[in-house]
C-alpha cells in the first residue's frame, strides 16, 4: 500500500479539548496521531464527557481542524436517562459514520482506539461495517492503580481479545494487561513509546547557560501520586551536601501545602513556581537545565522523559511503571527515599554529558519520524490481514 491510502479513525477516551480549557488533556495521544500525519489520512471521533452547554438540547456536533486534522467532539447531554442516553448516542454515532463513509468518502481502514473504554462503542461500528480494530493502551489501572475491580478487568479483556493488535506504550503495561485481565495478547502485542515532537523538543546550544549552580527542573501535575515531598526533601539534602541548585517546579494544581514545604526545608531561594507552561516555554527550560527529576509513585511511560532527553538532559526517576524502558541517561531511585534521590542527583550532576550526542539518539528513539513509522507498518499489516 502506497503512503497516504490509509484512512485511520482515531477514537480516544481522552483528548485535548481547547473549547473547554483541556489543552492538555491526554495530549501525549494527540503526538502519537501527529506522528503519522505525513503517512496517513487521519481524523478524530472523541465523544466528550464534559456534557452540553445548552441544558435543552440533547447533544452538541464540533467539527475543527487542528494540526491540519478534523477532529469531531460529541457533546451528549448528560441530563438525560441513561438507558435512553446509550441508545441514542449509538445512534447518533451511527449516522455519523454513515455521514464520513457515505458524503466524506472517509471509509475507515482501521479504527485506532486509544485507551480500551471506546471500544464498548466501536465495537458495533467495527463490525457493521467490518473495520478492524488497533488499541492503544495508556492506563495506569494495568499497573494496579487504580484498582477498577475483577469486572471492569473482565470487560476489558473483551476489548483485547477483540482488537487486530495491542499497543501498549510499556512493556510493564503489556504484562499487565495480561496480569489483570486474562486476555491473551502477546501474539498482537506491540510495545510502541509515547512520541515527542522534536520540532519543539531539540538541544539547542543557545539556550545553554554558564553558572556557579546546578539547575533541576520537575514536570508534572501537583498531584498525590507525583509525591513532590519526596522531590523536595531530596533537593533539601542535596543542598545540606553542599550541591548549588536551583528547582524549576512546573505543572498545574495547587501548589499551597507545597509552599508551606518549601518554607519547612528552607528552600525558598532554591525553588521557582512556574506553573502551567505550554510545550515552547518547557523546552526552554528543559535546555537550561542539568536534571530532571521524577518522584512518581505511580507511573507508566511518561513523555517528559523523552521530552528531556531530546533535549540533551539526563533523568534521575523513582523506579516504578515503565519508567525503567525510558531511561537512556540517568538513574532511578526506590520511590518514597529521598536519601537515596539525594544521592543520585549528586552522582549526576558529577557525571559529564554530550547532551548534543543524548538528543540525537533520543530524536532517533522518540521522535515523530520513529515512531508513526511503527504506527505505519501495523496499519499495514493489518489491513493486509
Amino acid at each position: 500500500m502506497n503512503k497516504k491510502t490509509l484512512n485511520i479513525l482515531h477514537w480516544p477516551t481522552s483528548y485535548p479539548d481547547p473549547s473547554r480549557n483541556e489543552n492538555y488533556s491526554a495530549i501525549f495521544v494527540q503526538e502519537h496521531i501527529l506522528s503519522t500525519k505525513n503517512l496517513v489520512n487521519n481524523r478524530v471521533l472523541f465523544i466528550s464527557p464534559n456534557g452540553t452547554k445548552k441544558k435543552n438540547k440533547w447533544h452538541e456536533q464540533i467539527t475543527t481542524i487542528e494540526n491540519e486534522i478534523p477532529v469531531t467532539r460529541f457533546y451528549f447531554n448528560r441530563s438525560l436517562n441513561l438507558t435512553f442516553l446509550n441508545l441514542y448516542i449509538r445512534l447518533v454515532l451511527l449516522l455519523y459514520f454513515l455521514e464520513l463513509i457515505v458524503i466524506k468518502r472517509f471509509y475507515p481502514s482501521i479504527i485506532h482506539i486509544h485507551f480500551h473504554q471506546s471500544f464498548f462503542l466501536a465495537k458495533l461500528y467495527s463490525k457493521l461495517f467490518k473495520i478492524p480494530i488497533v488499541i492503544t493502551e495508556h492506563w495506569s489501572a494495568f499497573l494496579g492503580w487504580p484498582d477498577i475491580g475483577v469486572a471492569r478487568y473482565k470487560n476489558a479483556a473483551q476489548s483485547f481479545n477483540y482488537a487486530n493488535r495491542i499497543l501498549p506504550v510499556s512493556l510493564k503495561i503489556q504484562k499487565g494487561i495480561t496480569t489483570y485481565t486474562g486476555a491473551v495478547i502477546d501474539y498482537k502485542s506491540i510495545v510502541i513509546p509515547n512520541a515527542v515532537n522534536t520540532e519543539v523538543f531539540k538541544y539547542e546550544s543557545t539556550l545553554q547557560t554558564n553558572k556557579d549552580y546546578k539547575n533541576l527542573i520537575f514536570v508534572g501535575r501537583n498531584a498525590e501520586e507525583k509525591d513532590i515531598p519526596t522531590l523536595l526533601q531530596g533537593v533539601a539534602l542535596t543542598k545540606k551536601y553542599g550541591i548549588k541548585c536551583k528547582l524549576h517546579l512546573v505543572g498545574d494544581g495547587d501548589y499551597y501545602n507545597i509552599k508551606e514545604l518549601i518554607n519547612k526545608h528552607q528552600l525558598q531561594d532554591e525553588v521557582f513556581l512556574h506553573g502551567q507552561q505550554d510545550k515552547l516555554a518547557i523546552n526552554k527550560l528543559l535546555n537550561q537545565c542539568d536534571l530532571l527529576l521524577l518522584t512518581s509513585t505511580i507511573e507508566n511511560s511518561p513523555c517528559v522523559i523523552g521530552e528531556a532527553h531530546c533535549c540533551g538532559v539526563p533523568v534521575v526517576a523513582s523506579n516504578v511503571g515503565g519508567i525503567s524502558e525510558l531511561i537512556m541517561e540517568g538513574d532511578m531511585f526506590d520511590p518514597k527515599n529521598p536519601k537515596q534521590l539525594s544521592e543520585k542527583i549528586i552522582e549526576q550532576l558529577n557525571k559529564p554529558i554530550n547532551k548534543e550526542q543524548l538528543s540525537r539518539v533520543a530524536a532517533q528513539r522518540f521522535g515523530y519520524k520513529s515512531v508513526g513509522q511503527q504506527l505505519y507498518q501495523i496499519y499495514k499489516e493489518v489491513c493486509a490481514e
